[in-house]
């Protein structure tokens, strides 16, 4: 049997929950999910429970210690530290920026990192840790590539969870200065995603009588459908540990704006490709900007098909993660 822990399932919140139900569903028979959004209150809403999950985690430990735990979030490898001879693989989704001490205190522990800056990131805190890289699946759809719209607009797009690490409150802080600033062009920003900032977001748009100017789409399964027509993309997190909402925007022919993160570089002067300082503001209002300026030399660049990365399908991923999820049973 496969448990995996995890701090939150639902499969809106991001990276770590798309490969949690890939994962999952895969092989739902021999699996099972222990997290913290497992209780329901009396409206049938999910709300967090640490402690319901670490009984359900403890039952599962001492009624089956032969079962493999997959660890999808660091507060779950606690109790191994002290208990040696399970089988786990920790599933290392990101680089944190702090609270890394717990892998200092980790012998040959298994792992996966889903980049090679992910397992550089890993060895660099414990070299004894035993780390393999599967990198995420990128997903492909032949109806979701870009098609501009012909109209006088400049739709900016986002994707992802509404978060400050995702940087979503400094692009809509950027998005403001940038609409006035420009008062001139019309444009947009499009939204889509859920998340813990989604309240004050909503404030800020309404303060600041941005209503009609930046959409709130929510979360949908089919972001890149939503945001098919959009003229660029922006992906402004803080921190990655790959990134999939970038390589998926390059799969699909968007011209992108990224913070300059190591995740991100993967290929100097690609085409329709931007970069800005994370967290700077105005460093972000000028790149943008310079995207707008860029329109038409993107579009006209457009035209010709090319591989703009390097990464597993969804198909090998998950291939991969068998060899190595069967290796560890």
């Amino acid at each position: 049997m496969l448990i995996h822990l995890i701090n939150h399932s639902s499969h809106e919140l991001g990276g770590a929950q798309k490969i949690l139900k890939l994962l999952y569903d895969d092989n739902a028979e021999k699996s099972k999910i222990i997290s913290f959004d497992y209780i329901l209150d009396k409206n049938g809403q999910r709300r967090s429970s640490i402690l319901y999950a670490f009984l359900l985690f403890a039952i599962e430990l001492i009624k089956n210690p032969n079962n493999t735990f997959i660890i999808h979030h660091r507060i779950f490898l606690l109790p191994f530290i002290f208990i040696k001879k399970a089988n786990i693989v920790f599933l290392c989704h990101n680089i944190f920026p702090n609270k890394n001490y717990i892998f200092r205190f980790l012998g040959n522990t298994k792992c996966i990192a889903v980049s090679p800056e992910v397992k550089n990131y890993l060895l660099n805190l414990n070299p004894k840790l035993n780390v393999v890289t599967i990198s995420n699946g990128v997903s492909s759809n032949p109806s979701e590539i870009f098609e501009r719209l012909d109209n006088d607009l400049f739709e900016i797009g986002y994707i992802g969870r509404l978060s400050t690490e995702k940087g979503i409150d400094i692009l809509l802080d950027a998005f403001i200065i940038f609409s006035r600033q420009y008062s001139h062009i019309k444009t947009k920003l499009h939204i889509v995603g859920s998340g813990e900032l989604e309240l004050s977001l909503l404030a800020k748009i309404q303060s600041e009588q941005m209503e009609g100017k930046v959409i709130l789409h929510g979360y949908s399964e089919t972001p890149f459908t939503v945001l098919k027509n959009i003229d660029l993309l922006v992906v402004p997190s803080q921190y990655e540990g790959f990134g999939l909402v970038f390589y998926e925007a390059l799969e699909r022919r968007h011209m992108v704006l990224a913070s300059n993160i190591p995740v991100f570089r993967k290929k100097d002067n690609d085409v329709g490709v931007y970069f800005f300082t994370p967290n700077d503001l105005i460093d972000l209002v000028e790149k943008i900007t310079i995207c707008y300026k860029n329109q038409k030399h993107w579009l006209g660049n457009n035209s010709t098909p090319a591989k703009r990365h390097d990464f597993f399908t969804v198909d090998e991923m998950l291939s991969r993660y068998k060899t190595v999820l069967e290796g560890a049973c």
